[in-house]
């Protein structure tokens, strides 16, 4: 599996791949009408189809190996950790973002790591009268195209992290609120939309900004025009966060990462005459 080293200041960071897959751009944004999507799309000379990338961020601080969310479990990301010379049990720290199973996935395949998550995230999939608002908020989005058994199936995956992998867990987990640096220069920054769950996050270090806005954007036309995707449960929330990650990564010149964005999802934003730029970084 690839793997993109970089440094932000002094820390020593890494994309891991955890799979990929191709979709077709129209499919990200059905609730588009079509002739607005294709002026986008023809606008901007846009491909048909898109990569869509699974990736998970590695940061080395002060000897402390972390690693922010677990991938699908699917075992992929054990792999592109071996080839930055780590197994599971090296990792110090993992930091949570959200509920997903592309997120939480491998959560038992990581014996010796404390878990950091917002506690906002903590009290909704912790909370008996959450929980099920947090099945019920990502199955609504299939309730119309799987049928019933799918539906099913797909409820109990979700429903298996707070049955099974947070009791698991429980002693190792560690809530902190949005905007408290819980390490030096990281803080989780409130990105409600994609989930009622969902976080960024931000890391500083000597003056330069990484903001790992995890599932919010999932394509660069989402910097241009107030678009949710297929899969984001609230709408209107999405584009209110997306507007205020935007604004953040401008105030501090910030490096992005996205997971979802095609591999390794780095990229910076800046303002010209022309709008809001965006520039893939390699």
């Amino acid at each position: 599996m690839p793997v993109h080293s970089f440094q932000i200041g002094n820390l020593d960071c890494a994309i891991l791949s955890d799979n990929s897959s191709t979709s077709k751009l129209r499919d990200l944004f059905p609730a588009v009408p079509e002739l607005e999507f294709q002026k986008a799309k023809t606008t901007l000379n846009l491909p048909e189809q898109i990569t869509v990338g699974y990736n998970c961020l590695y940061l080395k601080q002060n000897n402390q190996h972390i690693l922010v969310d677990t991938g699908t479990g699917q075992g992929q990301l054990l792999t592109s950790l071996k080839e930055i010379g780590l197994s599971a049990e090296d990792l110090d720290i993992i930091i949570l973002t959200h509920g997903d199973r592309d997120h939480i996935g491998g959560v038992l395949d990581f014996p010796n790591a404390r878990f950091i998550l917002s506690q906002k995230m903590f009290e909704s999939w912790s909370q008996s009268e959450k929980q099920e608002q947090m099945v019920e908020e990502f199955i609504g989005l299939f309730r119309r195209s799987l049928d019933a058994q799918e539906l099913e199936l797909r409820a109990k995956g979700r429903r298996k992290f707070y049955l099974e992998m947070l009791p698991a867990i429980q002693d190792r987990l560690n809530p902190v609120s949005f905007e408290q640096e819980f390490l030096p220069g990281i803080k989780l920054v409130d990105a409600t939309g994609h989930r009622s769950d969902h976080s960024a996050l931000e890391i500083n270090s000597q003056s330069q900004t990484l903001l790992h806005i995890v599932d919010s954007i999932r394509h660069p036309l989402q910097i241009k025009y107030d678009w949710a995707s297929f899969i984001d449960s609230y709408p209107s929330e999405l584009i209110t966060s997306n507007k205020r990650l935007v604004t953040r990564a401008l105030t501090s010149n910030a490096l992005i990462f996205s997971s979802h964005l095609t591999f390794p999802g780095l990229a910076r934003l800046n303002t010209s005459p022309a709008g809001l730029e965006w520039h893939w970084l390699e």
